[in-house]
């Protein structure tokens, strides 16, 4: 099973290049981002590995010329985090994601993940990642499930978080993001697997454990 995607920012410069892909009993998403802050390009190359369950454990960013340039984290899927070099990070107690904020696919982890019925909810923590800064902090969200994704019709997600923010997230059958209002457009997608055993709330697909 493989999905590949592309999204660009709703304002404003940039690109993304997405490849999601299943590696045994773990998903591994490979990214790479193109974009401006504060007047300057930056160039995002990501990888994120999560367990079956969609729990993250595995974090590993480089932005080229940053300062700093990479980070890299390991996750023990029950809420401890510490870098590649084992020291603790316990100010991320508690996550079972990462929030990247230069790309919308880290939404699809928790989409994924929660398993959401239409009209369910529920508060997450997530290690909130600023791209291209690398700062890191533990974000509080929400996640509330509108509408069931089919494969001919979009699924809707509320997303909020502490700031006050919210977004009403469009998502194809496997989770991905369709459009972010405000935020992020996708650009090009493959097509949505169709195989079985899929979270509630999303067609049968990415669980697939044959995909």
């Amino acid at each position: 099973m493989k999905r590949e995607a592309m999204w660009a920012p709703a304002s404003g410069t940039g690109l993304e290049s997405l490849r999601l892909e299943r590696d045994g009993n773990s998903w591994v998403a490979d990214g790479i981002i193109l974009g401006l802050r504060d007047g300057r390009p930056f160039r995002c190359i990501y990888q994120l590995t999560c367990d079956r369950a969609w729990n993250v454990r595995q974090v590993s960013i480089d932005i080229p010329g940053g300062e700093p340039a990479v980070l890299r984290l390991r996750a023990d899927g029950k809420g401890g985090w510490e870098t590649a070099l084992g020291e603790p990070q316990n100010d991320l107690a508690g996550a079972l994601t990462v929030d990247l904020s230069a790309t919308p696919f880290t939404n699809t982890l928790e989409i994924r993940r929660l398993r959401l019925e239409p009209g369910q909810a529920q508060d997450v923590v997530a290690a909130h990642v600023d791209i291209p800064s690398l700062a890191l902090r533990p974000a509080r969200q929400r996640y509330t499930c509108l509408a069931a994704a089919t494969a001919t019709t979009p699924g809707r997600y509320r997303y909020e978080d502490s700031s006050g923010f919210a977004a009403e997230l469009t998502v194809d059958a496997d989770g991905l993001v369709i459009d972010y209002p405000g935020q992020f457009a996708r650009a090009w997608a493959d097509a949505a697997t169709d195989g079985g055993g899929a979270a509630p709330g999303i067609e049968p697909g990415l669980d697939d454990p044959k995909g």
